[in-house]
């Protein structure tokens, strides 16, 4: 690794840049000779998707195709292409042990954040214009699942915290406990 880096306690902070800007990524200090096991330097790259930087390099190449690495699966040797790293705190700048957890697809879209379209604030949570009340939705296991409507989206968004803790053991309402 060719980045600087500061100790700190059971905390490391590497420090990567993206144009010119410079961010920091925290990773658990007992990861550290790990990361430095990469031969070029980390950077942040900026996931438009997501509208947050993920810590990404790139290897040597082998036979002229230029590879990217991202840091939490090279920490935690996740080399298994079926398997997603989950951060925990949805925060991917954040790749300590108590923050990362191997997950599968499935699992991992249980702990999304809202969505940048929607306009309730509340995940599964929209605005029924006919009945003018909020109605509560959730998807578990791929089916469509109506909670009912409610008077305001935060009585609709409880329900869906509810059926989310009740069905969804990886979201944050489910076991709410990392690992």
């Amino acid at each position: 690794m060719k980045n600087h880096f500061e100790i700190r306690g059971k905390t490391t902070a590497i420090f990567v840049k993206n144009k010119g800007e410079v961010y920091e990524t925290l990773i658990s200090t007992d990861k550290l000779e790990k990361a430095k096991e990469f031969p070029n330097t980390w950077y942040a790259s900026w996931c438009p998707s997501r509208k947050a930087f993920y810590v990404t390099g790139h290897p040597p190449r082998n036979g002229g195709k230029l590879t990217s690495v991202l840091l939490h699966r090279w920490i935690l040797e996740i080399s298994d292409k079926s398997l997603e790293v989950d951060h925990y705190n949805l925060n991917p700048l954040i790749n300590t042990d108590d923050n990362l957890r191997v997950v599968t697809r499935a699992q991992n879209l249980q702990n999304r954040s809202v969505q940048s379209n929607n306009k309730s604030g509340y995940r599964g949570v929209c605005f029924h214009k006919k009945l003018k009340k909020w109605q509560a939705n959730s998807r578990i296991n791929g089916k469509f699942i109506y909670l009912g409507v409610y008077g305001t989206k935060k009585e609709a968004a409880a329900a869906v915290r509810e059926s989310r803790k009740k069905h969804m053991p990886f979201s944050k309402e489910g076991s709410g406990v990392l690992k």
